[in-house]
C-alpha cells in the first residue's frame, strides 16, 4: 500500500519509518511476554490504520478498486469482537473458525482489490502513453 505511486514521497518515507518502529515494538513485546494480545493488537493497528486509511485515501485519488479494500477491512471488524468477546456459536464452530472464515472473505475482496488495481493501472499507463507517445509501444509496462 505505501509503494503505490500517488502517495507524496514525505508520507511514505514517515509511513514506512512508522512501519518499521511498529514491527519491532509489537515483535519485542510479543516474543518477550508470549502473549497473543499483543499480535492482536498489533494486526488491528496494521488493518486499520496502513489498510483501511490508504485505501480511503487511494479510493478518494480516484483509484476505484481501492474501495474493495476498504470493503474487506469492514467485514475484518466484526472478526477482532468475536476472536476477543471468545463468541463460540457452536461446539464445531468456535471464535476461530469464525474468525477465519471472516478473514478468508477479507482476503477475497484484498485479491479483487489487487486485481482491479492492476487492469486501472494498466489502463492508466496505456492512455498516459498515448497522450504523450502517441503510441503505447514506446512506453512499457510493468
Amino acid at each position: 500500500m505505501l509503494s503505490v505511486p500517488f502517495l507524496p514521497p514525505k508520507i511514505r518515507k514517515v509511513g514506512m519509518s512508522l512501519l518499521v518502529v511498529r514491527i519491532l515494538i509489537f515483535a519485542v513485546l510479543a516474543f518477550a511476554t508470549i502473549d497473543f494480545l499483543f499480535i492482536t493488537i498489533d494486526t488491528a493497528i496494521g488493518y486499520l490504520a496502513y489498510c483501511l486509511g490508504l485505501g480511503i485515501y487511494y479510493w478518494r485519488k480516484g483509484l476505484n478498486s481501492f474501495k474493495y479494500m476498504v470493503y474487506g477491512i469492514i467485514v475484518l471488524v466484526p472478526s477482532i469482537f468475536i476472536f476477543l468477546l471468545k463468541i463460540n456459536p457452536h461446539i464445531w464452530f468456535n471464535k476461530n473458525d469464525l474468525s477465519h472464515v471472516i478473514i478468508a472473505i477479507t482476503i477475497t475482496f484484498f485479491y479483487i482489490s489487487v486485481r482491479n488495481y492492476k487492469l486501472e493501472k494498466k489502463q492508466l499507463v496505456q492512455t498516459i502513453a498515448r497522450r504523450n507517445y502517441g503510441s503505447e509501444k514506446k512506453y512499457k509496462f510493468y
